[in-house]
């Protein structure tokens, strides 16, 4: 062996014959690694040994045998030396240089610790005997190869408890005397920790041999992971086929294949056991008649009787049981001395010509190098999905015999005359196993959904039971019934890391239900009111579908915002993910019925607002695909086409008032959850800069009625509000040019006044994909060219509705979303975060010069107006205004538009222009479609440079000053840098959204980085 050589070739010198299962490659470097840390570690000790003071010196005289002999025991292994074989089955190797290892280093671990507590040389000389008799027992239980090895496991372990007593217990008393007790309990608390690993690796490892190294085969060494596997590959050398079927007394090399031949049969089973395995090598078998026939269906026009084969030297063997096995046998160099085929047969469709035979055998049946094959041949680890599954002669659709002799085939009459009841069934489930079957589809939910939620026998549309009496486990004080049964249901679906599922929870990790319900109660108290969807009444967490409460609790918890709760949300994140992606899985080909189908919608609509209240960009990134599998779900069983579906009337709520309330309250939450739905739509698809899912042009949606009816406590109450409310509400389309914006009734609900600018923001983003997602940099605004659109063009004329019928009932997020939408109609919006360096310092130079031709233009003045009065309306909100997570990403957007428009306007002003401060009351019904119109006119329209009523409309139309907070904003650096701090506080303040990355960004721009990191 050369030294220097590079490369671990210790397989091929010492290679391990004899076991089946032996060191692979991956191990012996593993053990080369080990080797040079030992020797390194007795270097090292070695020569402290002459340093050290001479009363010292024995603690590194034990360490430096014990590394020593560590080293020599591990360098054997590594070089595959030091072992015999097991009499186990499968034989394996058993490295009895661990155990010489293992008997010189513990009794030297031992000595050490001794000597430094200071014990007894009695509790010493008895603890160096109980690691020679642990060492000693467990070396047995190895050569053991029944399960007697238990008894000498156990004996060992019982050998290393007392050790662990001793060394933990009485030794600490002597160090404590001593003055050492520190030092020594964390010697030997880590030293038993380690040794408690010992009785762990040999019990999964050498004892069961659950943790398993390859086997090898000792023909052709190939390796093997599985035993079934080895053994199958074993009788593609030995030809053995130890199972006979005792009706046809065919042989099998796998009792799987003989099980389902068996089954093919008939006739009722002989007395013969039919798993009884054969002698290993099966007798001649008879020479066939060469009169037998059989027929296969379709070979040939007169469909001619076929003579079959006679196959030397085995009697009527079937199809292999796996071409694998027959090739792995050609890759063994097992060359065969007959031929394959009898030459006295005739030709079997010409697979029996001697050419063919000469070059089948000149070919495939002269020795190849194994290593070539070895990388095609390694068998599938899943057997189910192998070709060796599909036993074609016993399949049953083609016969029952296989290469048997079969009965020549019925004629047509006879054939006719047969009932479906002689088939077996055993051949339809052979054939369900293969086939595809269809999903057992319930259909469009809109079809049947009103009716499946108003007659269902729960409740509340997102229980799973019937309401349940409280159980001695009830936690008192909680609201909304979450006690001590939740916790562990929740625990038990949820439970588990994410980053590993398969591990079983650890009870005392998941938050208690105290936690739990004081987070739920948070989610009720900060986000429901923002989409209400849940009918409150009627909700017991004790009935809740699991996912969606867990939702519901991870967003209260990320509400809370201690360190605990924030920790949990963020390490159960991912498998959350995976558990509401599986079960839309199921609801997308419809195997789920409508109400579990709707709390799984709702559990992924609060996830999603969960990612991104989090803030992280890897949860955004992460949720994308489970937006768009969510709504396109939604889209195609039709929630958002309610004319296509059921009619929604008053004649589906029953007579009796609790039960036409709960019917109602369930149809009502369904209502809006749509709406929650179109409005996640319209916000996601403009967070993640990509086309809203669902089609605009097909929207039909039902709104939701009246908050006050939603929330009513009781049956009572509800039907004493229906006298002057109304039950039902109507179904609006999406605004076009031909659908004006709907009239509500007033007052106006928010989730309403959502809805209905939802849609509008829906049209207005499929506009920008459709005509400008794809175009070649355009300064100006993108009204141009919606205007030359035939279904963009109405947009600004609905931003005009809007303020006409709903200007002075817009609440704080409404009026948000709706100078928003104005200002995206007057601004590229990405060709601003371009410019702040959202794809890098590239395209941003490019960006920053689009921006300056565009803010010449009156459209950039209408913009600043906009993005100015999104900051007026998020000062001005109340305590008790819950925002929303679009309200907070328009506060982003208007800080760059307003922000960079002040850092490239000149300073000069225009002319004939109007001081306006950016802060005052405007009255958008005056100023009209001013600056929607007008955009291509860069100094404005001088045919209309008259004056005007309202000061905003001549600013739009030629400029002026802009006054924030009564003082003059000049173009430039420094106005624009305090504009962006103005809004990163703002932003800063927005309470349960994460938006910190945000105002981070804004801090750059303006110079800020003392606060960014």
């Amino acid at each position: 062996m050369d030294i220097l050589a590079r490369g671990n070739d210790v397989l091929s010198i010492n290679a391990p014959t004899g076991a089946a299962e032996v060191l692979s490659q991956h191990g012996s470097d593993w053990l080369w690694a080990v080797t040079a840390i030992y020797i390194f570690a007795f270097l090292g000790l070695l020569t402290l040994c002459f340093t050290a003071p001479e009363s010292y010196r024995v603690f590194h005289y034990l360490f430096t045998v014990a590394l020593m002999v560590g080293a020599v025991t591990y360098y054997a292994q590594a070089s595959d030396l030091g072992w015999t074989t097991t009499s186990t089955t499968p034989t394996r190797q058993l490295f009895y240089a661990r155990y010489i290892n293992w008997t010189v280093s513990f009794p030297s671990v031992v000595l050490a610790l001794g000597l430094l507590s200071n014990v007894s040389w009695t509790t010493i000389i008895c603890n160096i005997s109980l690691t020679w008799l642990w060492v000693l027992t467990y070396l047995a239980a190895a050569f053991t190869p029944s399960s007697y090895k238990w008894g000498f496991f156990a004996f060992g372990t019982f050998a290393y408890v007392i050790l662990a007593m001793s060394t933990l217990n009485e030794s600490r008393e002597a160090a404590q005397k001593q003055g050492v007790a520190r030092d020594y309990m964390l010697l030997a608390g880590w030293l038993n920790v380690l040794w408690a690993l010992y009785p762990v690796a040999f019990g999964v490892c050498e004892a069961s041999g659950v943790i398993m190294v390859p086997r090898k085969c000792t023909i052709c060494d190939r390796r093997f992971k599985k035993t079934e596997h080895f053994k199958r590959h074993e009788r593609s050398h030995t030809k053995e086929k130890p199972y006979e079927c005792s009706v046809c007394h065919k042989r099998f090399s796998r009792s799987d294949v003989l099980s389902r031949h068996a089954k093919g049969h008939n006739s009722a089973p002989a007395n013969a056991p039919a798993g009884q395995p054969a002698q290993t090598q099966p007798p001649v078998a008879p020479p066939i008649a060469n009169d037998t026939q059989s027929y296969i269906p379709g070979i040939g026009v007169d469909n001619r009787p076929v003579q079959r084969p006679r196959i030397m030297p085995l009697p009527a063997p079937p199809l292999p049981s796996s071409s694998l096995d027959f090739l792995a046998n050609v890759s063994a160099h097992q060359s065969r001395t007959e031929p394959v085929i009898a030459n006295e047969q005739p030709g079997y469709f010409g697979w029996n010509d001697p050419p063919d035979q000469q070059y089948y055998r000149g070919t495939i049946l002269d020795p190849m190098p194994n290593d070539m094959l070895q990388l095609w041949l390694e068998p599938q680890g899943d057997s189910v999905s192998q070709h060796e599954s599909l036993d074609m002669p016993s399949f049953g659709l083609l016969g029952e015999g296989g290469m048997t002799p079969v009965q020549p085939r019925p004629s047509v009459d006879s054939a006719g005359s047969k009932s479906g009841k002689d088939i077996p069934n055993e051949r339809f489930s052979r054939v369900q196993r293969y086939w595809l079957a269809p999903a057992n589809n319930t259909g469009r939910l809109m079809n049947t959904l009103w009716h499946d939620v108003a007659y269902s026998d729960w409740d509340n549309v997102f229980a799973f039971r019937s309401a349940q009496s409280g159980p001695s486990g009830y936690l008192q004080g909680s609201r909304y019934g979450l006690d001590e049964e939740c916790r562990q249901r929740l625990a038990a679906a949820f439970g588990r890391s994410s980053k590993d599922p398969v591990s079983l929870y650890n009870p005392a990790s998941f938050p208690p239900a105290e936690v739990l319900d004081m987070a739920l109660d948070l989610y009720f108290r900060e986000f429901h009111p923002l989409v209400p969807f849940i009918h409150v009444p009627t909700f017991s967490a004790r009935d809740t579908r699991p996912s969606l409460l867990y939702a519901m609790c991870l967003m209260g918890m990320m509400l809370l915002g201690t360190k605990g709760t924030i920790n949990f949300v963020s390490g159960n994140f991912y498998f959350m993910l995976e558990s509401i992606t599986a079960d839309l899985a199921k609801c997308s080909v419809g195997v789920e019925g409508s109400l579990a189908t709707m709390s799984t919608f709702a559990a992924a609509f609060l996830f999603l607002n969960l990612a991104a209240m989090t803030g992280e960009k890897e949860h955004l990134e992460k949720c994308q695909m489970l937006y768009v599998n969510l709504i396109s779900i939604a889209q195609r069983h039709g929630l958002f086409a309610a004319t296509e579906g059921q009619l929604l009337d008053t004649n589906l709520f029953d007579a009796v008032p609790d039960e036409r309330w709960k019917a109602w309250g369930k149809v009502e939450s369904v209502k809006r959850l749509i709406a929650g739905l179109l409005l996640l739509d319209s916000w996601y698809s403009s967070f993640m800069s990509t086309s809203p899912i669902v089609v605009p042009d097909s929207i039909q949606l039902i709104l939701p009625c009246k908050e006050t009816l939603f929330r009513a406590p009781s049956s009572t109450r509800w039907m004493q509000l229906i006298t002057t409310e109304h039950m039902t509400a109507p179904t609006i389309a999406t605004p076009s040019d031909r659908i004006g914006v709907p009239d509500l009734d007033r007052p106006v609900d928010d989730l309403c006044m959502y809805g209905v600018l939802a849609l509008v923001q829906l049209r207005l983003s499929e506009a920008y994909y459709r005509l400008l997602s794809n175009r070649a940099s355009y300064p100006f605004a993108p009204c141009h060219t919606y205007a030359m659109d035939g279904r963009a063009r109405c947009l600004p004329s609905l931003q005009l509705q809007l303020a006409d019928r709903y200007g002075d009932l817009l609440n704080p997020n409404a009026a948000v979303m709706w100078h928003n939408m104005c200002m995206t109609l007057t601004a590229d919006t990405q060709i601003f975060d371009m410019a702040a360096g959202r794809s890098g310092p590239g395209p941003a130079q490019k960006a920053l010069d689009d921006i300056a031709a565009w803010s010449q233009t009156p459209a950039a003045r209408r913009a600043c107006l906009h993005a100015a009065h999104i900051y007026k309306a998020m000062t001005n909100r109340k305590a008790s205004d819950h925002m929303m997570f679009h309200s907070v990403f328009s506060l982003f957007s208007a800080a760059l538009v307003l922000g960079l428009y002040v850092f490239m306007v000149p300073n000069a002003g225009e002319p004939g222009g109007t001081s306006v401060e950016l802060l005052d009351d405007v009255d958008w019904r005056k100023v009209g479609t001013e600056g929607f119109t007008n955009f291509m006119e860069p100094g404005g329209s001088q045919s209309r440079r008259f004056l005007v009523e309202e000061p905003v409309v001549g600013f739009i139309r030629n400029g002026g000053t802009l006054y924030l907070r009564g003082v003059p904003v000049q173009g430039g650096y420094q106005p624009a840098r305090r504009i962006l701090l103005d809004y990163a506080g703002l932003l800063k303040d927005t309470g349960k959204w994460s938006v910190r990355k945000y105002a981070y960004v804004l801090h750059i721009m303006s110079d800020v980085l003392m606060e960014v990191e």
